[in-house]
């Protein structure tokens, strides 16, 4: 019977699990599903790997996890995404991790979104980014923002831009902020506006500056007006310039 394998026996099974019902992998030990081969892992059906109890999940290998597939992620569960340890999402490839499902993007917690390489978060789609919380927006490192492209960056939620805190919204890339949105760039709140770089500032299309509220403008720095440019300008109202 398949509890009663030693690790070693069942990682010499043949590279597929064809061999192995769901029922057989039911009964394995946390310990023996850590010891089977990255092949039979790699080779693990969708309905088995959804079936897996948290037991198993965490008992996963760094060398298991990086070999799942998207099919095989996108099969995850919220309750076993949950348990995943921090070394093990890591390992994730970032092809894989892009089909990791919305609610369990959702529900990372803050130590497992910041365990994240800069190329797994380079590859989250808008779905996913879009589904973050205020609290995950504020747990993402800079190394992460600064991973984060143009078109990840129009996904944030008005939400998660005026939770980012403002030395977060600093190192946002050039790219990343002349692709917000006018209704991401309203969003900002006062301290956020004069908490923009220069750079970011010289980035900005005119329909974003003119995006800002009248009051956020009232509170640029002299610096920060002067790398606006007059195309930048102009499409300022009478009120906002009044």
């Amino acid at each position: 019977q398949v509890a009663a394998l030693a690790v070693t026996a069942l990682a010499a099974l043949p590279s597929t699990t064809s061999g192995l019902s769901s029922a057989n992998v039911a009964a394995m030990s946390a310990t023996q599903f850590a010891g089977l081969a990255t092949t039979q892992v790699a080779a693990l059906t969708t309905d088995i790997v959804a079936a897996l109890a948290n037991d198993k999940v965490i008992a996963l290998t760094t060398a298991q996890a990086a070999v799942l597939s998207s099919a095989q992620v996108q099969a995850l569960t919220t309750s076993q995404t949950g348990v995943l340890e921090l070394a093990d999402v890591a390992a994730i490839l970032p092809a894989a991790l892009s089909s990791l499902s919305t609610a369990a993007i959702a529900l990372l917690s803050e130590d497992q979104l910041r365990s994240l390489g800069t190329a797994q978060v380079a590859s989250l789609s808008t779905a996913q980014i879009r589904v973050l919380t205020s609290v995950q927006a504020q747990a993402i490192t800079t190394a992460q923002l600064v991973a984060l492209t143009s078109t990840q960056s129009s996904a944030i939620s008005t939400t998660d831009v005026q939770a980012l805190y403002n030395y977060q919204l600093r190192v946002l890339n050039t790219g990343a902020v002349a692709a917000l949105t006018t209704t991401q760039i309203a969003a900002l709140t006062g301290e956020q506006v004069i908490a923009l770089t220069t750079d970011q500032m010289a980035a900005l299309q005119s329909s974003q500056v003119a995006g800002f509220e009248t009051a956020d403008l009232a509170l640029l720095k002299t610096a920060q007006l002067a790398a606006l440019s007059t195309a930048q300008m102009v499409g300022l109202t009478t009120v906002q310039v009044a």
